[in-house]
């Protein structure tokens, strides 16, 4: 209350001083508060203070856009009379109708306390989050110096890669929202750029391997992954699909892909449609050879198709001046049955024939096959894959 910091009654209430301007202020603020509810006041009602509190309960968090409030910077003031806030705590909430909608990042300035961002699961917002007459509800976060805009729960969208600027070793995310891989919640990615041959860095355009050096031939698996503590989302790349390391403080992740090193441990190029990664350029031969290969059921591992996806094949059989055909069988590793999957049978002994084919690979990336002769050249490939869990 505006009052001085002085006891009403001094010693003996017989001697005390009871200060008028101390007493005046008593009722004006109570007057004050009584008036914010839009009651006339009584002196016959003593529960005008009870019906007050009432009404702020449950309308002293509702705000609306003041003058000069604009798309992406809002300013908030108190609605109905009510007192605004004069300093921001930890957890304090604030409705409001949007009259501007966001075009992007935004902030949020209450009763003048100075522009804080505004954020979405630890990320800027993004256009239309804030739409023309819907009633929103953000919450301060002390630590974090922002408010956050709570929301329901999002469908996820799907963050996709592609080869980066610096195809042999940059890989581009786009942005996207993901359920953490434990269930326990969600974080939107920003649209980043992380590098295979450096050790993982925070931010884009950074270095982005969890642990030791980018290796030839290796699958690296790819995940976002989020900091609770921060509220930062990051990627991340991994040889281990399964127990990637991450950095200190991440502790949420989600797998989002996976990618193939050749030779040289550069990144094969490739592009993505969905749960579809396609290789462009020179495909990946498992096996090529002229007259020789198993003529018994044998497993081969297929270069490029992670475990347990589904390689996209091509088998070419060539000849040349053959009195004899030439054929191949092959089989998804998990098949019992005896019969063949897939079969390729070339009678022309001039000529050639192709077949493309989609076969499921075992854990190890291996599929089982065996030639029918040992005429002519003959080619295995792997032109892309499926990945199942995306």
């Amino acid at each position: 209350m505006a009052i001085r910091d002085n006891n009403f009654v001094l010693g003996d209430p017989t001697d005390g001083v009871f200060n008028v301007t101390d007493a005046n202020n008593i009722k004006a603020e109570t007057d004050n508060y009584i008036d914010t509810s839009s009651q006339t006041k009584s002196e016959s009602d003593l529960f005008q203070m009870a019906k007050t509190g009432a009404v702020v309960a449950s309308k002293g968090d509702f705000y609306k856009e003041s003058a000069g409030s604009a798309a992406d910077v809002y300013l908030l003031e108190a609605d109905d009379d009510l007192a605004d806030v004069w300093r921001l705590k930890n957890g304090m909430r604030f409705r409001f109708k949007v009259v501007n909608a966001n075009t992007g990042a935004s902030t949020v300035n209450i009763n003048s306390l100075g522009a804080k961002d505004l954020k979405i699961l630890g990320g800027d917002l993004s256009a239309g989050d804030l739409s023309v007459g819907n009633f929103v509800e953000v919450v301060y976060n002390e630590s974090l110096d922002y408010f956050e805009l709570q929301t329901q729960r999002l469908l996820p969208k799907q963050i996709t890669i592609s080869n980066g600027t610096d195809a042999s070793y940059d890989i581009d995310f786009t942005a996207g929202n993901f359920d953490f891989d434990d269930q326990s919640g969600q974080a939107i990615l920003s649209a980043i750029t992380k590098q295979i041959d450096a050790a993982w860095a925070e931010g884009t355009n950074a270095g982005g391997l969890d642990t030791g050096t980018v290796a030839a031939d290796t699958f690296y698996y790819l995940f976002a992954i989020y900091n609770p503590t921060t509220q930062t989302s990051d990627a991340l790349f991994s040889a281990s699909k399964t127990s990637p390391t991450l950095p200190s403080g991440y502790t949420k992740k989600k797998y989002v892909g996976t990618v193939y090193t050749n030779g040289g441990a550069s990144i094969w190029g490739f592009y993505q449609a969905g749960n579809m990664f396609f290789y462009t350029g020179n495909q990946i031969i498992a096996y090529a050879g002229d007259g020789s290969g198993p003529t018994s059921k044998t497993s081969i591992f297929v270069p490029g198709c992670p475990p347990n996806a589904v390689a996209l094949i091509q088998v070419l059989l060539l000849m040349a001046n053959n009195t004899s055909s030439q054929g191949i069988y092959i089989w998804t590793p998990q098949n019992a049955i005896t019969n063949f999957s897939y079969r390729l049978i070339n009678n022309n002994p001039n000529g050639h024939a192709s077949l493309n084919f989609l076969i499921k690979t075992d854990s190890s990336s291996q599929v089982d096959y065996y030639w029918s002769s040992t005429h002519g050249t003959r080619y295995l490939e792997c032109h892309g894959f499926i990945d199942p869990e995306l």
